[in-house]
């Protein structure tokens, strides 16, 4: 699929081809490659001008991101400036930043909406897991530091 944006599938903003290009969306496995058939919101794009909300909404909806843009301007200026940017920085505080990278189960679709929605209870449940881990590792320490494992290894070295 071309990109709109004049740089293909093969070559991201450095010029160089592989990994790099991938992160840029648009190229198969790249950030937009797999929302569109999963029925996902629009996100504001990691590459937009301002915000990203334009980029967004054009690969969201697959459709060219000067013309949306073009549109945006438009929209500003006749609507007299305050109220139609007033209304592009209220879509860009509420519209969540896409996938750093692509989304490709339910499960990661849950988390990554439960993450951008909820900072805190992300890190609250990222918490509770380390404080487990931290735990089990704990219980395996006193297995290890207990006297009698201290024996076992002793008998095993006279043998």
């Amino acid at each position: 699929m071309a990109r709109r944006d004049g740089f293909g599938c093969g070559f991201g903003r450095s010029g160089r081809g592989g990994r790099g290009a991938e992160r840029y969306g648009d190229c198969p496995g790249g950030p937009g490659a797999g929302r569109r058939e999963e029925g996902g919101g629009p996100y504001r794009s990691r590459r937009g001008m301002v915000l990203g909300v334009c980029r967004g909404l054009a690969e969201h909806f697959d459709f060219p991101v000067f013309w949306v843009r073009v549109f945006t301007v438009l929209a500003i200026l006749f609507t007299g400036l305050w109220p139609g940017l007033a209304l592009y920085f209220i879509a860009g505080l509420f519209l969540k930043l896409e996938p750093v990278l692509p989304v490709h189960s339910p499960d990661e679709r849950e988390f990554y909406d439960a993450y951008a929605s909820s900072r805190a209870g992300a890190l609250a449940r990222i918490r509770d897991k380390f404080e487990r881990l931290e735990r089990r590792i704990r219980r395996m320490e006193d297995v290890v530091t207990s006297r009698d494992y201290a024996w076992e290894e002793r008998l095993r070295q006279r043998r």
